[in-house]
């Protein structure tokens, strides 16, 4: 019968280590606030949080997979005005319109950046249309990832 045997993680690694350290510090020191009989209590707990290393560990490569981009959105802000025109004169103005500046934050290089649009309510109307397009997309693609059996990361608690 053969095998494959992997060596313990970082994290497992850390927490053997703590739990050694601590273990020994309680036999040598004797404190009177954590007798050594609760010792196994404690290597209990340690190992029940070893058993979070394989979601943590999944979490931090998700993580890494999803920033794993060159522009990192981080926010969206829309200002609206209503703009003049003036035809003429200076003095009087001749019609109104709405215009919608929509700022963009995102992150490069560990930096935030930022850019602006100049929208018109035709420009809101299309991009509302594509959003819907994209969520609907995500849930027919949340839906495809469940059915296959694997583990959908933003259900996972």
């Amino acid at each position: 019968m053969s095998y494959r045997q992997t060596s313990p993680s970082p994290v497992q690694t850390f927490f053997n280590k703590l739990l050694v350290e601590t273990i020994e510090t309680i036999v040598i020191g004797k404190p009177r606030i954590f007798p050594v009989e609760k010792a196994g209590v404690l290597k209990a707990r340690v190992q029940k949080l070893l058993g979070f290393d394989k979601i943590i560990g999944l979490a931090s490569k998700a993580i890494d997979v999803m920033t794993d981009q060159d522009h990192i959105f981080c926010g969206v802000k829309v200002l609206s005005d209503i703009r003049p025109v003036f035809q003429n004169s200076p003095d009087s103005i001749s019609a109104a319109m709405v215009v919608h500046n929509m700022r963009v934050g995102y992150h490069q290089d560990g930096k935030h950046t930022e850019f602006s649009v100049a929208m018109n309510p035709e420009d809101i109307r299309k991009t509302i249309e594509v959003l819907e397009r994209a969520e609907k997309k995500s849930k027919a693609l949340k839906s495809f990832i469940q059915k296959s059996g694997i583990a959908y990361f933003e259900d996972m608690e």
